[in-house]
């Protein structure tokens, strides 16, 4: 368990894919003990390949299904407890663990809770101070209810998509599934907030966070906008409604681009004496009002300049001559950014399945200091025994009737 403002708070976690387990995640990096109930073939297949997971030298080890890479990122600082809710047995074992709990949390589809038999009048009653949080695509009424929703899905629904493209009226997504990203973190803001609330009334709560609706206050402007201004704007790239320049620009090399802006004059007129090739005399440029009207020509000037530098040393440049500027990176690039490096963003950890990998950290700091303790990501069903015969007190001989029973498990079936 991590060492945190949320040390001595019990999350039981059913949640999957990114949303859910990344919300889980952040209370886990904040001290939060957090209990990731898993079903015993939840991860995958006990032969072969994993899903989404490649290997060196295209082998899967011993215990492929702790090899996940995505699995191990959005899990660390968690336990894994396997239980088969389908099996009655380990619904009574999941009550008991929620009557020693504070939070549940799952993104299950809707009504998936109440056909196990768990939904939150059952999940209140046993434990009456519960927080209950439910994170399915299009939330638990309304006539999207019954979709089933993923992050690429969900875009095109909020709008986002039609905010994004090249200027051709080709409506774009993000490809990277933002949706999930900002809903796991309003799940953990929610949950924070609710644990607040009953400290202070002494209730639980009842948390329905569709994701659809927890990705709308990200782009609320664009919203209010188009209330205020019922036409539709034009797609406008990677420009911005009000600065000028606002772009991406090709850089030298292969596919290699710079993002440069300028908020005011002050940042146009360092950019223009850093590049000194005369812009600030160009009379289209010497305004926001006419860079805006001749934005087609600045985007050409800054984008022959910037084609033959290198992004990466030209973005520290400009940084340091006060123009806002960052490379377009790539993973490695990313992974070595000197930025991320200096604040200690990345933490290793070691894997018994894998091997040391960085991972990316948290930008929360409390007090002025990061969170420390952190562990890695579980194996399949490692924390059985001390949730069992631990918190729960059940004797070994039950335990060994629950592996033989399939209700438990520490490794996948097959």
């Amino acid at each position: 368990m991590a060492d945190g403002p949320l040390n001595g708070v019990r999350v039981v976690d059913l949640t999957r894919v990114w949303a859910g387990p990344l919300g889980a995640r952040i209370l886990a990096d904040l001290g939060a003990d957090v209990v990731k109930v898993e079903a015993p073939n939840g991860r995958g297949a006990a032969r072969g390949a994993t899903r989404g997971g490649q290997f060196a030298a295209g082998d899967p080890g011993d215990r492929p299904w702790n090899r996940q890479g995505s699995f191990n990122k959005l899990n660390r600082n968690k336990q894994s407890f396997v239980l088969d809710l389908k099996k009655p047995r380990a619904l009574e074992l999941f009550l008991e663990l929620v009557a020693k709990s504070d939070v549940v949390m799952e993104n299950f589809s809707a009504g998936t809770m109440d056909d196990l038999g768990i939904g939150y009048e059952v999940l209140s009653a046993a434990n009456p101070g519960i927080v209950y949080l439910s994170m399915p695509g299009y939330g638990l009424s309304g006539p999207y209810r019954d979709y089933v929703a993923y992050g690429p899905s969900i875009e095109p629904m909020t709008g986002l998509a039609y905010l994004l493209g090249y200027g051709d009226g080709i409506p774009r997504v993000t490809s990277i599934a933002l949706p999930d990203a900002t809903a796991g973190t309003v799940a953990a803001s929610a949950v924070m907030t609710a644990l607040w609330r009953r400290e202070v009334t002494g209730r639980g709560a009842f948390l329905d966070l569709s994701q659809h609706e927890g990705f709308i206050p990200f782009f609320a402007g664009e919203l209010v906008a188009h209330q205020m201004e019922p036409d539709l704007p034009p797609i406008s790239s990677n420009r911005h409604r009000a600065y000028a320049p606002h772009n991406v620009y090709r850089c030298a090399g292969d596919d290699d681009w710079i993002a440069i802006g300028a908020r005011s004059g002050a940042e146009w007129l360092a950019l223009s004496r850093f590049a000194a090739l005369g812009w600030e005399q160009d009379a289209r440029f010497a305004t926001l009002e006419t860079r805006k009207a001749n934005e087609d020509a600045l985007d050409a000037a800054i984008e022959g300049w910037t084609v033959g530098l290198e992004k990466l040393e030209l973005a520290s440049m400009l940084q340091d001559a006060g123009v806002p500027a960052g490379a377009v990176m790539n993973a490695p690039e990313l992974l070595s950014e000197p930025h991320l490096h200096a604040r200690g963003f990345f933490v290793e950890l070691d894997h018994p399945d894998v091997w040391p990998v960085s991972y990316p950290g948290t930008p929360v700091r409390i007090d002025g200091a990061a969170p420390s303790g952190w562990t890695v990501a579980p194996t399949l069903g490692q924390h059985n025994e001390a949730i069992l015969g631990g918190l729960l007190g059940l004797p070994d001989s039950e335990i060994a009737d629950l592996y033989a029973a399939g209700v438990t498990a520490d490794r996948p079936p097959g």
